[in-house]
């Protein structure tokens, strides 16, 4: 059940309107430390969900950057 702070935490973020990379980042710790995911294991899903998906976040991020509205995808 603590695990769901992290949920928590995106959208008190988004109503204050804060930096959403840096929202999701620290969703991310929080959940991983309420789920007790040490560090290393933590480090390691990350990056493999990331080389998993890196065509499609790329996308996106460049996406972000340039300001192409994403719902035309």
């Amino acid at each position: 059940m603590l695990s769901l702070l992290g949920v928590l935490v995106v959208v008190i973020g988004f109503a204050l309107k804060l930096e959403p990379i840096a929202i999701i980042f620290v969703s991310t710790i929080v959940t991983a430390v309420c789920g007790q995911i040490p560090p290393g294991e933590l480090l390691e899903t990350v990056g493999k969900t990331f080389v998993a998906n890196r065509t499609q976040l790329i996308t996106i991020i460049l996406m972000i950057l340039t300001g192409t509205p994403i719902y035309t995808l």
